[in-house]
């Protein structure tokens, strides 16, 4: 059963009944039980198949120079024996050798499996040779490298053979361009495919025509491209779709300038459609002298792929979405050896039998390798047989809904939180109370918004309500942000009681994260020691289960504790609480409650990390903690005291009131601070960032142009890498200067918002300046940074005057590592409010699929 969709798969003896439609009534029982009552026993249908096995295959007929199909079909009880004549392949006259076929599920209206025709060129990167990797498109495009420049081999692709590559300096160089120049075609449609896998975070080309087009995977984890067309021209476009690291996925780019702008752009994901962008005109060549076709890297610019690549294709028109599902299912292909009759004559006959216990619709493929081991690989030139086979046993199958009412008992997301009683949005209205002078206080920091900030003194206690009287499966969950971690410090529990023993609790206990329960005896799941320890001043997102046999315990999604028990939640005559026991004379949590949750049912791993990433994206930007020295959000920063919401706890500050930024509206994720360009400074102290890696990022957008306008600042003017100023400089590039060792943009004339980031590391010494997350400039240092002091922001190096930065900040942030996650940018048009966060927000619960159950059990507020 999956959440609220059961089957039941059964079979039939041969000849019990007929082949047809029945009517056939579902009962259900809960674990408790308690049947349906009477008015809701659904009636579904009962589809029964009770014919004998067959196979219905259409001859799609002979090819020349591979294959010669014969219409011999036997029917057998279990399987379908496949007979034919082959003849050599047509390489070279020697006879044929093997024989292999493939059966690929098709769907039943679709016309077309083989590799479409309009492919220009398709690199299979089988690795017949190191040095010269063959074009099986027909076309004879063969790529060519030379020496440390070649990519290795890969025997295990994901087709066959794949090649590797070293993210420095390898690429593949296609031997003619001219059949790949696209420019000045009007109409103009392509196609750029590719299986990839990558093993490294950087800007990696997977296909590059200089000038023209190009695909690449950013440090950011998603493909990008950049067309020479009208709009948006040159420039690389995020397309949002993710390819993860260390494995494979298969991407599709097709650009039709006949389509309607908005609709011309087009990128597939593993065969479906995952994004449609905006394109419009021919495409031209803005680097005329440079037209090379590279594989894995680009004529114009080092940005090395890193990982493995594997059937690069390009084709000369824009793909259908059937056409790239086949080149999807052409890749799923599990090839078998047919028996040959006469191996090694020229024409043979062979035979090969399809397994029993398949039902559907399929294309066999057929390929052939000669004496001399020529294997055909020229897609287009494959046999194919299509149409129905079963070979499956008479079976039937009831699929029907089902209305479960276990469901979120308790949702607390605190939101706005002022009052001494707090909202329970997960429908039954069980809103916890405090007194007031133990009542806990907002605390803003939460990454899900609003959360709530406990003294060690304050709690929440709720309702004893029935529906929350849970036994066995449960879920608890909270997102907490510990300040400290010895003792046993409760987060959401009930109890403890001891007539009867009884508790129920996710808790940290002596620096250790707990879920779990006890009657006497106690039965949970604990983290490592410590990992409670290592949070204090962190947000983590906590949830913990028990799903009838095992207690789990995950964090930020991941699961960290697992515990076999026979015990799940027990029976416990207390009301629950939130930060302490239900009395509130002990086991207080110090820090931060946000999101606090109990479930009367266990969340699947799955669930776990969908609501963990759900909660992140709802609430527009979010920062990794790990590294963080300093983050400023203009969203959560009070004058004159400027918060730093890092874990480090670094906080701003200005000097006098007028020397202080103002809070305005209008930034990538909701406000910025506004810069006078005269006085107005930040001043952060305990920025350490000498000799060591580091990344400095924000959201800048001046006001006006051709003036040095400095934004962040630390060390001494004069000295060599010890007056580290990142800024725009009076022509308007962008620098990142360590003082004598700098690193600038191009010139950027413009008033716009942009993300900037300077990035140095330690190992390689490269200092990396970055724009909108693209890396516009790079340099190898001659040391590191040893520059000290407080860190300053919005002016130039302390002791010299003007140079101040007039315009808007935000999202400063800085970092003790290199190239951190740069910061996702939430639209400005849509500001996110708290109803709409909570929607997104919304964790998964036993709710009924039906609509009308789902929307009957929500607020009208989070609709």
């Amino acid at each position: 059963m999956d959440d609220d969709i059961w089957r039941h798969t059964y079979r039939l003896p041969d000849g019990d009944l007929p082949t047809g439609s029945y009517q056939v009534q579902a009962i259900a029982t809960d674990i408790a039980g308690n049947a349906q009552a009477p008015e809701t026993v659904q009636t579904v249908t009962l589809n029964i198949d009770n014919t004998a096995p067959i196979a219905t295959l259409e001859t799609i007929g002979s090819f020349a120079n591979t294959i010669v199909n014969s219409n011999t079909i036997s029917v057998i009880t279990d399987s379908v024996q496949l007979e034919g004549i082959v003849t050599d392949t047509g390489r070279v006259g020697v006879g044929v050798d093997t024989l292999e076929w493939a059966l690929v599920p098709i769907d039943a209206g679709r016309t077309t499996g083989k590799h479409p025709q309009q492919d220009t060129a398709r690199t299979s990167l089988h690795g017949a040779l190191p040095y010269a990797l063959e074009d099986v498109s027909g076309r004879e495009l063969h790529s060519l490298c030379t020496g440390s420049t070649c990519p290795q081999p890969l025997a295990d692709g994901r087709v066959g053979a794949a090649m590797t590559f070293d993210g420095v300096d390898d690429f593949l160089l296609i031997d003619d361009t001219n059949a790949l120049r696209f420019s000045d075609t009007n109409p103009v449609s392509f196609t750029l495919s590719a299986w990839l896998n990558p093993n490294a975070n950087t800007t990696g080309i997977i296909i590059n025509r200089e000038g023209e087009y190009e695909i690449a995977r950013f440090p950011n984890g998603n493909l990008h491209w950049a067309l020479a067309i009208a709009a948006p021209r040159w420039r690389w476009i995020d397309t949002g779709v993710p390819l993860p690291l260390n494995q494979w996925s298969h991407i599709a780019f097709t650009y039709d300038s006949s389509l309607p702008e908005a609709q011309a752009v087009r990128t597939y994901l593993n065969g479906e459609l995952a994004a449609t962008q905006s394109g419009r005109g021919v495409l031209g060549d803005v680097s005329i002298l440079q037209n090379e076709v590279q594989i894995g890297n680009r004529q114009g610019f080092n940005t090395p792929f890193a990982g493995a690549l594997d059937e690069v294709s390009i084709f000369n028109a824009a793909l259908s979405a059937d056409d790239i599902a086949a080149l999807v299912a052409d890749s799923d292909r599990t090839w078998s050896a047919a028996t040959l009759e006469q191996p090694g004559a020229v024409s043979t006959a062979w035979s090969g039998t399809i397994p029993a216990d398949i039902e559907g619709f399929f294309q066999i493929d057929l390929r052939g390798t000669d004496g001399l081991g020529n294997r055909n690989e020229e897609h287009r030139t494959w046999a194919q047989w299509r149409g129905e086979i079963d070979t499956r046993a008479p079976q039937a199958e009831l699929i029907g809904t089902l209305e479960v009412f276990n469901e979120a008992i308790l949702n607390l997301p605190f939101e706005g939180t002022t009052a001494t009683v707090f909202s329970d949005t997960a429908g039954l209205s069980l809103n916890p109370s405090c007194m007031s002078d133990r009542c806990p206080t907002l605390d803003t920091t939460s990454p899900v918004s609003d959360g709530l900030r406990f003294d060690g003194n304050d709690y929440l206690l709720i309702p004893n309500d029935p529906a929350l009287n849970i036994q066995g499966t449960m879920t608890l969950a909270a997102w907490v942000r510990p300040q400290a971690t010895d003792s046993i410090r409760n987060i959401i529990a009930r109890g403890y009681m001891l007539t009867p023993n009884g508790e129920v609790f996710l808790r940290i206990a002596n620096g250790q994260y707990q879920i779990g329960s006890w009657n006497g005896t106690d039965h949970f799941a604990s983290s490592a020691a410590g990992v409670a320890t290592a949070d204090i001043g962190q947000w983590v997102h906590l949830v913990g289960t028990y799903d009838g046999t095992t207690w789990r315990l995950y964090r930020n999604g991941v699961a960290i504790a697992t515990q076999a028990a026979l015990t799940g939640a027990v029976p416990v005559n207390s009301p629950w609480a939130i930060g302490a026991r239900f009395t509130g004379s002990e086991r207080h949590f110090v820090g931060g409650i946000d999101e606090a949750g109990i479930f009367n049912r266990a969340w699947s791993a799955n669930e776990v990390q969908t609501f963990y990433t759900n909660m992140l994206n709802g609430t527009g930007d979010t920062f990794p903690q790990d590294g963080a020295l300093f983050y400023l959000d203009a969203n959560k920063t009070p004058a004159p005291a400027y918060m730093d919401v890092s874990a480090a706890m670094n906080n701003a500050a200005c000097g006098t009131a007028a020397q202080c930024p103002t809070p305005v509206p209008g930034s990538p994720s909701g406000q910025a601070l506004s810069f006078d360009g005269v006085d107005d400074t930040l001043t952060v102290p305990g920025i350490n960032v000498a000799d060591q890696s580091f990344s400095i990022g924000f959201w800048a957008r001046r006001t006006r142009l051709n003036v040095n306008d400095f934004i962040i600042a630390q060390g001494t003017a004069g000295s060599t890498r010890q007056g580290l100023h990142i800024g725009f400089r009076s022509n308007n590039t962008f620098t990142c200067a360590l003082w004598g060792d700098d690193v600038n943009s191009p010139s950027v004339p413009d008033t716009n918002w942009h993300h900037w980031l300077c990035t140095y590391d330690t190992a390689t010494r490269a200092l990396t300046l970055y724009r909108d997350g693209v890396a516009v400039a790079t340099r190898t240092t001659a040391g590191n940074y040893t520059g000290s002091g407080d860190l300053l922001i919005g002016r130039y190096l302390a002791g010299i005057t003007g140079f101040n930065f007039q315009g808007r900040l935000d999202q400063i942030n800085v970092f003790g590592r290199a190239s951190p996650l740069r910061r996702r940018r939430r639209s400005t048009s849509q500001p996110a409010a708290s109803a709409s966060r909570r929607t997104a927000a919304r964790p998964p619960n036993g709710t009924a699929s039906r609509s009308t159950a789902t929307t009957r059990r929500r607020h009208s507020s989070s609709a």
